[in-house]
């Protein structure tokens, strides 16, 4: 007599209905590519650390083989949000107050808008396309 087995887990499991916060990291890194034509490009870099998940977006010159931090993430591996930022280096050193909770997408997207349009990661990018020439 063959056994068969019961699905308790149900059809919604593998139903993906929100963007991760890697896959919106990795959309923004690859424009910037797209906008330098490659001179100066963007990366994610995930690790895990302490049930943590981390992801570092870095601005990288490709022809300096350099790379610079702009902020780092970390959220709980089990649950895509909130976020904690970590460090900002377009941001002047001053608390940030609840700007250092990502609760959620909306809270994510408002954070890179601010950090990606700052003025230091214009000058940062500026910087390394005129030393990339």
């Amino acid at each position: 007599m063959a056994s068969s087995v019961i699905d308790l887990w149900g059809p919604e499991i593998s139903t993906v209905t929100e963007r991760s916060p890697l896959s919106i990291l990795k959309e923004q890194a690859a424009l910037l590519g797209e906008k330098t034509k490659g001179v100066v490009v963007a990366e994610v870099r995930t690790h895990s650390s302490e049930g943590e998940i981390c992801h570092e977006f870095r601005v990288v010159a490709p022809a300096l083989d350099y790379s610079f931090v702009l902020f780092s993430l970390s959220g709980g591996g089990a649950e895509l949000y909130p976020l904690k930022v970590l460090s900002n280096s377009t941001e002047k050193l001053k608390p940030l107050g609840d700007r250092r909770s990502l609760r959620d997408e909306a809270a994510l997207l408002s954070f890179l808008k601010a950090a990606l349009s700052s003025e230091k990661a214009k000058r940062v990018v500026s910087a390394l396309i005129a030393q990339s020439s």
